[in-house]
Parts: C-alpha cells; sequence; structure tokens
C-alpha cells in the first residue's frame, strides 16, 4: 500500500518478492484451478493477482526503494519447478490456499539467498517460516468442504519486486521489476 504517514512523511511502498507467472500461465491456472464450492462465504482472489510470495518487507519508504533493487540484483539462485497439490483452509487469516507440499532444495536456496541480501542491505527478515502457496479466496465465514486436486505445476524462472496497494475491491499488485534464475533441470 502506497501512502503518507502524515504531513512530511516519506511515502511508503509495500513491497514483496514473488514468483510471479506469466500471462499465458496465469490464464492456464485459471482453467486448471478445480471449481471449488465456495459456500464457505469467501471472496476469490482474482487470477491476475495470482503469485507465489518468496520475501515480504512490508513498507518501505521511496528513498530505500533503489537500494531493494541493488540487493535483488546480487541473488544468485537457480530456477525450478514445483507442484502445487493441496488446498488448505488457514484459519486464523480466514484464507484458501493452494500449497506445494514438497519443494525443491532449489526453492529453499533462492528465499535463503533472497533474505542473506535483504538483510545485508538493512531489512529484517520475516521470523515465518516459507511455505509455497497461492491464496485463492479471503475472508472465508467458515471452511469449504474437503477437495482434492490433481498437482498443478509451477515453473520459478524469474522473481519479481511488487508492490501491494489495497483497494475497496481487495489488494493490487504492481510488478516493478524483474530477475531471471539460472537455468536448471529441476
Amino acid at each position: 500500500m502506497s501512502g503518507r504517514g502524515g504531513p512530511g512523511a516519506p511515502e511508503n511502498h509495500r513491497l514483496f518478492f514473488a514468483s510471479w507467472p506469466t500471462d499465458e500461465h496465469r490464464a492456464e491456472l485459471g482453467r486448471t484451478l478445480p471449481k471449488i464450492e465456495w459456500a464457505s462465504g469467501g471472496r476469490r482472489v482474482p487470477v491476475a493477482s495470482y503469485h507465489l510470495t518468496l520475501a515480504f518487507l512490508g513498507g518501505v519508504p521511496s528513498a530505500r526503494l533503489d537500494t531493494v533493487r541493488q540487493a535483488a540484483d546480487k541473488v544468485r539462485a537457480s530456477a525450478f519447478d514445483l507442484a502445487f497439490d493441496r488446498i488448505e483452509y488457514w484459519p486464523k487469516p480466514r484464507v484458501l490456499c493452494l500449497v506445494a507440499s514438497t519443494l525443491p532444495d532449489a526453492a529453499h536456496t533462492l528465499v535463503r539467498e533472497l533474505w542473506r541480501v535483504l538483510v545485508r542491505a538493512g531489512f529484517t527478515q520475516d521470523v515465518r517460516p516459507f511455505k509455497a502457496h497461492m491464496t485463492l479466496a479471503r475472508k472465508l465465514e467458515r471452511p469449504p468442504p474437503d477437495h482434492t486436486i490433481d498437482p498443478i505445476p509451477w515453473r520459478v524462472d524469474r522473481f519479481a519486486l511488487i508492490e501491494s496497494s489495497n483497494t475497496t475491491d481487495g489488494p493490487v499488485y504492481t510488478p516493478l521489476a524483474f530477475w531471471l534464475l539460472t537455468s536448471s533441470s529441476t
């Protein structure tokens, strides 16, 4: 969320790094994802907002945007494939998520490498462990019925710096920059 804390306060940008799919992959996900019964009262996340968060920074002053980009320039990690294979309901945030049960070592390496360069640049690392997930619905009133899915492939061959802005219709995500990962056969 961009905004000002008051007169003279620096502008802050709500930022995170994510695997950001191509438009083609996003359209495929929109066709592939199961037609889950939304009797839980949840609000669907638009297909255009699908992403895999790698590192959440939160509010970052405009003056530090170049620092964030320069830190990301130093990331060296390999591309990888994962498969979203479970749907989970998380009661505390009241969200429905698509989750990858297992992660290749390259996924952990990318997240560790991102945080390594960000901490060196003066950012505080998120203490929550990384869990590969994609939010499908928010503000669920009750858990949805159990639902099984066929694995959905996700190729991570680049990552992006994303800005999140809150609107009355929910968050809007805007990619600010992209970085390619090195080729890998995994």
